[in-house]
């Protein structure tokens, strides 16, 4: 885990999210986020300018597609607490099958 500073914009090793298995094309794979970060807010960048904009956060029960999390717009910026780690948890789909629920922190 690496340190996170009040109000930082961070994303620990992204290639962790991305999923490998006997898929080929992983652009069809769908994450779904069951527990949010407590400590921040996971978003999806769409204007790449590293700020939550309305529409962007991501919360329980919401989804987002592998192009996002290859693209680097899956971003998350910490809360302001004194805490120093988070975690959300989510599942993926190919559309047939579902991964069992993971967790994932920063």
């Amino acid at each position: 885990m690496a340190a996170i500073t009040t109000g930082m914009l961070f994303f620990q090793d992204v290639d962790k999210l991305n999923s490998a298995g006997t898929v080929q094309d992983f652009s069809g794979l769908t994450y779904t986020v069951h527990t949010a970060p407590s400590n921040g807010t996971l978003f999806v960048d769409a204007n790449s300018n590293g700020v939550v904009d309305t529409g962007e956060a991501i919360s329980a029960g919401m989804t987002f597609g592998q192009s996002v999390i290859s693209s680097g717009q899956l971003k998350y910026t910490h809360g302001g607490s004194e805490t120093l780690t988070d975690t959300f948890t989510f599942t993926v789909s190919d559309g047939v099958n579902v991964s069992y629920e993971s967790g994932s922190g920063f």
